[in-house]
């Protein structure tokens, strides 16, 4: 919901009528009243993060685009004018596809000047859009949040992270390109870390270039080649390009571990085209590409090729289960609240309209669901697998990892289940990350190094 400037409109959201899930209705209301004055919808698209400009001549929102089967996700920012009621897209020819954040408009009546962040290449930059249409990036490097402006609209403040840097408050100037932004003074800052940040580049099968980030940790050199584990990210509309406080790479390094963290197809950050190489086709493009980064880094000496592991969450946690059937090569998976049999999740996920768009009906469209859902082939499951879950998960519900479990059970396949009653889709709790990372680095260390296993002491 979102409040004029003078305090006289409203805007807000509501659903469509009719059986339209993917669809919903701007409002724009007198605030006294409640009378409507405008409404905007467009079908098959969303509205969200509602501000209006200065002067309260216009309103500005995303408009997002679900994937379908035969659609990729699209997210741009629109604006609607209060008199005419026509609506622009502000990010018409805008290709690098950062899914673009809550756009902040200028304070200063009369100018229409906004910034937004979105991702890029395995960063998340700060954009400044001019009246013109004319786009400018504002900063160099590093993952951008809680975006603001002064108010005479010279000065952005924001939160500025790294996968190698937790996030710091930090000022920048409204205009500049690719500059780097001064750090303000703030508590919650880290000493220094055990390991360093370096980069992964490879071409994929269809020629599309790859790139990923990898964290080393200390002393690892071609004489002492570290053991690796691979971190496909959520989303699958996501990108490693920020501090995380679950699934950090760090705590691994700390441990010996190098750390893979790939983009694959279906990634933010890189333009429609990884989207389009990956739409309708979870298990197939990004499956591939994962393989494709991380024979990228084993070539390295300064890597074990011998001693790697494989650990996601969500959508990395499907890409865990998914490699758990159709590769040996990993001594170990952890798989964290990932989807398993993909015709049972559309029916119980929360967002179960949105995934029937991308695989349709499992009666009449059993190709998506053999081609993409892991569970056809568990047979072929010989990796040791931790399993993680919530109990509290409406994203991707408990019955995903009860199916997992009990399908490797029956087979007997080697494989363990870490269960948090109360937590969701992630992990919350300081304690219960604690539990999680304990345990699964136990169990990579068991299986991955040959340690003999410990029981986490919290458990």
């Amino acid at each position: 919901m979102a409040l004029s400037p003078d305090g006289s409109l409203v805007a807000y959201t509501r659903a469509a009528t009719g059986r339209a899930p993917d669809t919903n209705v701007v409002v724009v209301a007198d605030a006294a009243t409640g009378v409507e004055r405008h409404t905007f919808s467009r079908p098959g698209h969303q509205y969200y993060r509602l501000a209006f400009t200065a002067d309260g001549s216009a309103l500005v929102c995303q408009r997002q685009r679900e994937e379908t089967y035969d659609t990729e996700w699209r997210v741009t920012l629109v604006e609607f004018d209060m008199t005419s009621g026509e609506g622009t897209d502000l990010l018409p020819e805008f290709d690098n596809w950062p899914w673009p954040g809550r756009a902040v408009l200028s304070p200063i009546r009369g100018d229409a000047t906004l910034w937004f962040t979105g991702d890029e290449r395995g960063h998340r930059p700060v954009f400044r859009r001019d009246a013109d249409g004319t786009i400018t990036r504002l900063t160099a490097s590093g993952a951008y949040a809680s975006l603001c402006v002064s108010p005479d609209g010279t000065t952005l403040y924001a939160l500025r992270s790294t996968i190698d840097s937790p996030p710091r408050v930090v000022r920048l100037d409204a205009v500049t390109a690719d500059q780097h932004p001064a750090f303000l003074h703030a508590p919650g800052e880290l000493d220094s870390l055990p390991g360093t940040l370096t980069e992964v580049h490879v071409e994929a099968d269809d020629g599309f270039p790859l790139r990923a980030w990898l964290a080393l940790p200390e002393g690892a050199s071609a004489e002492r080649p570290a053991p690796l584990i691979i971190a496909p990210h959520g989303g699958p509309q996501m990108s490693w390009s920020a501090w995380t406080w679950l699934w950090n790479p760090w705590p691994f390094a700390a441990r010996g571990y190098a750390v893979l963290l790939p983009d694959p197809a279906l990634s933010t950050g890189y333009g429609q085209r990884m989207q389009e190489r990956g739409r309708g086709r979870y298990g197939g493009q990004p499956y591939r590409d994962l393989i494709a980064l991380t024979d990228a880094a084993v070539a390295r000496d300064d890597l074990d090729a011998t001693r790697t592991g494989l650990a996601g969450w969500s959508y990395g946690g499907y890409l865990a289960n998914r490699a758990a059937t159709l590769t040996e090569r990993f001594k170990a998976i952890v798989t964290h609240s990932g989807m398993w049999n993909l015709e049972a999740f559309q029916i119980d996920t929360d967002l179960h309209a949105y995934f029937r768009k991308i695989f349709g009906d499992p009666r009449t469209q059993r190709e998506r669901y053999e081609a993409n859902s892991p569970h056809f082939h568990a047979a072929k499951v010989t990796t040791p697998m931790l399993i993680v879950h919530g109990g509290k998960d409406h994203r991707v519900p408990m019955g995903q990892a009860l199916s997992l479990h009990s399908d490797l059970q029956r087979l007997g396949a080697p494989v363990r289940f870490l269960y948090f009653p109360d937590e969701g889709h992630a992990i919350g709790a300081p304690n219960h990350i604690r539990i999680m990372y304990e345990t699964a680095l136990n169990f990579l260390d068991h299986h991955v190094l040959g340690q003999e296993w410990r029981r986490p002491a919290m458990l």
